[in-house]
């Protein structure tokens, strides 16, 4: 009885780790721009919205700080339609790659 209880908390541990290890979350990637145009109506919030619809891994307001310090602009400012503004992209990042760096430092 022993013996199986190990057996059963080892595969366990196993299945626990590997989900924690796969575990895949998005993060801004300010090394890979886009630039989108700005549309009639269109805000930092709603196009951070649209970047990040996908996803609740970012805090919104966030990338909005994100968009602002990539385009030079001051916090509140209003956007023109047709403007072209610069935006991060979103990359995977892995709990493998976290674990990995945390163990490297």
């Amino acid at each position: 009885m022993n013996k199986m209880f190990r057996i059963v908390i080892l595969i366990t541990m196993i299945f626990v780790v590997n989900s924690i290890v796969n575990t895949t979350t998005l993060e801004m990637d300010l090394q890979n721009i886009k630039t989108v145009q700005v549309d009639a109506g269109d805000t930092l919030w709603s196009i951070s919205q649209k970047a990040l619809a996908h996803t609740e891994d970012i805090d919104i307001r966030e990338y909005i700080v994100a968009i602002e310090e990539i385009n030079h602009l001051q916090h509140g400012t209003a956007l023109r339609a047709g403007e072209t503004l610069m935006i991060p992209t979103l990359k995977e990042k892995t709990m493998f790659v976290f674990i990995t760096a945390w163990a490297n430092n």
